[in-house]
């Protein structure tokens, strides 16, 4: 994963380079974004998993026309199937994740009159779960797992904890939907893959934030 934000950050400032004019100025856009939506689970995680809310927080900068860079954490409580986990036991999981990477653009939503703008992000981070029940869950994937593993176990009447890392990459791709000269609405669809043990999870996400824009001269 350092290898990789390395990586990221060698691109950065290749780019910041690039987009420097004559005079040794780089301006770049920076856009902030805030917002939801929902968690889609699938394969094994849909055994265990309902549909979720979502939060999001995201914050990119476009160094030229076509190129920039993303950073997101994501936030999501999870929601059982009411057959995974009875009633009368206590039960409250979530899922954070932190990614980044490049974001490649169809144009600047600054300085233009594109009613849309378009973009792809290809982003890598981690993951983690926190799971805590009264009783032991459905072994499924990545979060029916994450129940398996207690490190607190107590006493009787006591909460069972368990948390869970993992490595994760997600490809991102939204469009911004203007609303004035420096404000947007994003609609955007990602995947996020969860590499945990030797078992690859699936989570599928749709959200929509509301994005505002400004610029910096340096």
């Amino acid at each position: 994963m350092i290898r990789s934000i390395t990586i990221f950050g060698r691109i950065g400032l290749l780019a910041l380079l690039f987009c420097s004019d004559s005079e040794g100025q780089m301006r770049l856009e920076g856009i902030g974004e805030v917002g939801g939506g929902i968690f889609l689970p699938t394969g094994s995680e849909g055994d265990v998993a309902q549909l979720s809310p979502a939060l999001q927080l995201v914050a990119s900068v476009r160094f030229s026309n076509h190129l920039g860079a993303e950073a997101e954490f994501l936030y999501v409580p999870i929601v059982f199937e009411s057959d995974v986990l009875p009633l009368s036991a206590y039960k409250r999981s979530s899922q954070i994740s932190a990614v980044a990477g490049p974001r490649f653009t169809s144009g600047a939503l600054l300085g233009s009159t594109r009613a849309t703008v378009a973009y792809l992000s290809l982003r890598t981070g981690f993951a983690r779960i926190i799971t805590e029940t009264n009783t032991l869950l459905f072994e499924g994937g990545w979060i029916g797992r994450s129940a398996q593993a207690v490190e607190n176990p107590g006493f009787t009447g006591t909460s069972y904890t368990s948390r869970r890392e993992a490595f994760v990459l997600s490809p991102k791709v939204g469009t911004l939907f203007r609303l004035t000269e420096r404000s947007a609405f994003n609609i955007a669809f990602f995947p996020i893959f969860v590499f945990d043990q030797d078992e690859v999870s699936t989570q599928f996400y749709i959200t929509v934030t509301f994005a505002l824009s400004a610029w910096q001269i340096f």
